[in-house]
């Protein structure tokens, strides 16, 4: 990640490996987080350490997008039922 390759960013929601705001599209923050911890207004668990972006000024009652590995950036094996948008 850290920004390469340039065409898989900005990152959209809910969409990661992000390591800082500037690979979010628009206003969409990256969540920095360790572990399996749970990033706001987005369902599932992701992948153990990655970062996502996500919108802090989106209200919503239940999730409504999983977190997801894409673009593929490294070539990584995608795992049904883990990284599905």
């Amino acid at each position: 990640d850290y920004g390469l390759p340039a065409g898989n960013f900005p990152l959209g929601l809910c969409e990661g490996d992000c390591d800082g705001d500037g690979d979010c599209a628009g206003n969409l923050q990256c969540f920095m987080r360790t572990g399996f911890e749970e990033v706001p207004n987005c369902e599932g668990s992701g992948t153990v350490g990655e970062d996502y972006c996500y919108d802090n000024f989106q209200p919503s009652a239940s999730p409504v997008f999983r977190p997801t590995y894409s673009p593929n950036t490294f070539g990584a094996t995608y795992v049904p039922g883990d990284l599905s948008v």
